[in-house]
């Protein structure tokens, strides 16, 4: 993953004009668009605190396909699910709930925002942050998930960290997720801007996208421990 740049070099723009006698040729176009949405500048700034708005608006440098729900993960898990659309050349998050007081808010941009003409999706995740109260959160935990039979890399799953006082005798059916990001396509996962605190760590494909375990073909995937302990950034 990699975190929302505040700005990006600008892009050129050429228009050339043909004008010729001879016989008429197609015209043809340049090389083909092979590079996904590049973010110019969110508003709030990214690690903006004593956050009071409701909005957060990411613009990119082309027009943008419709987005669903899962084009942006928002931690922690809002109890509304927020409004999220793509306009134009932007995407706009719309909160419908108030925000806890003194808590620092995660977006991940997915690569569920593609552009319009080609549908070429962001490169790699984008991270954005900000702090309803004067300071972020500035623990973390990173590791990788591979499949159990032939340790392969375990790719589309939600990685989440559930309060481990949520759970008993280890049963992690129906316990909505704190914290949430999607794993990439070397089933690698990172958290950021996390509260200290006791975690229950694991990861599954999410198919309802209600960011809780609770369906029979929901594919899980655990963590050697059966509770993490933050209070700094820890790699695995």
């Amino acid at each position: 993953m990699r975190r929302m740049w505040e700005s990006v070099a600008g892009v050129g723009l050429l228009i050339v004009l043909m004008v010729a006698c001879a016989a008429p040729k197609p015209l043809e176009g340049g090389p083909k668009d092979e590079v996904g949405p590049i973010p110019l500048y969110v508003r709030p700034a990214n690690e903006t605190v004593n956050f009071r708005g409701k909005t957060v608006v990411f613009s990119f440098d082309e027009f943008l396909k419709p987005v669903g729900a899962d084009a942006v993960l928002i931690t922690p898990v809002p109890p509304t699910p927020p409004d999220i659309y793509a306009q134009g050349k932007r995407v706009i998050v719309r909160f419908q709930d108030d925000l806890l007081p003194n808590t620092t808010y995660v977006l991940t941009l997915t690569k569920g925002i593609k552009d319009f003409n080609e549908g070429n999706a962001l490169a790699a995740p984008l991270v954005y942050a900000f702090s309803t109260g004067p300071k972020l959160d500035s623990c973390g935990v990173a590791g990788s998930i591979a499949n159990a039979f032939d340790l392969r890399p375990a790719s589309k799953l939600t990685a989440v960290l559930v309060p481990a006082d949520s759970i008993v005798n280890g049963d992690l059916r129906g316990k909505r997720a704190l914290y949430a990001v999607p794993t990439d396509d070397q089933g690698g996962f990172r958290f950021d801007y996390i509260r200290p605190g006791r975690y229950a760590l694991f990861a599954f494909s999410d198919q309802d996208k209600d960011f809780s375990y609770n369906l029979a073909n929901e594919r899980l995937a655990t963590a050697d421990a059966d509770t993490l302990t933050l209070d700094s950034v820890r790699f695995f």
